[in-house]
């Protein structure tokens, strides 16, 4: 009997090529030893597996992260800028990108496009030109506000912003030339008199 128990422990710890040396059926029962151990194996793992579900679902576990509302992911949004479009008019006259005018009033217009879907998912974005928070129509995500040119070249960037930070940049540079402005009213002026 201690001599089976002998041969027995003998069989688990062979290596391949000692299995290789054995007689056909001590071969077999050493797999067949092996396939049995690491059933057990599995069959442990997936018991304590089902007993965490079970308890989890008993005791309504909570597998959340602490912060996990702090954690935001961006809106399905592009962020090369074609999210938001800005328009500069004059008089009712478009002024192109990189235009120089004579006048320092701008009346500027735009869209955030798929602007519901946006604020569903970040109720606080909000659009900024230059830092300013401007007013957007809810249902149709338009905005119209004045803006008033220094002179020289000016950089006109709207965006949109959330969580602490710009998206969707656009920029328009407009130049108002003051000088031709002031020639334009000493010429008028001295037309009409």
């Amino acid at each position: 009997m201690k001599q089976s128990n002998q041969s027995e422990n003998q069989h688990h710890h062979l290596d391949a090529e000692e299995v290789a040396h054995l007689p056909p059926e001590e071969q077999e029962s050493h797999v067949l030893i092996r396939i049995v151990k690491w059933q057990g194996r599995a069959i442990i793992v997936l018991i304590i597996a089902l007993a965490i579900a079970i308890a989890a679902k008993v005791y309504n576990f909570n597998f959340t992260l602490p912060n996990q509302k702090a954690v935001q992911v961006k809106p399905p949004i592009i962020e090369n800028g074609d999210q938001v479009h800005t328009l500069a008019y004059q008089n009712s006259r478009l002024i192109q990108y990189g235009e120089t005018v004579n006048k320092p009033e701008l009346q500027l217009m735009g869209e955030v496009y798929d602007y519901q879907a946006i604020k569903k998912q970040w109720p606080e974005v909000y659009l900024t030109v230059n830092g300013a928070r401007i007013n957007i129509d809810d249902s149709s995500g338009s905005f119209k506000t004045g803006y008033t040119l220094k002179p020289g070249a000016n950089a006109i960037e709207t965006a949109l912003n959330w969580n602490g930070s710009q998206h969707c940049k656009q920029q328009l540079t407009i130049t108002y030339n003051e000088e031709t402005a002031k020639a334009k009213n000493v010429s008028t002026t001295q037309a009409t008199k």
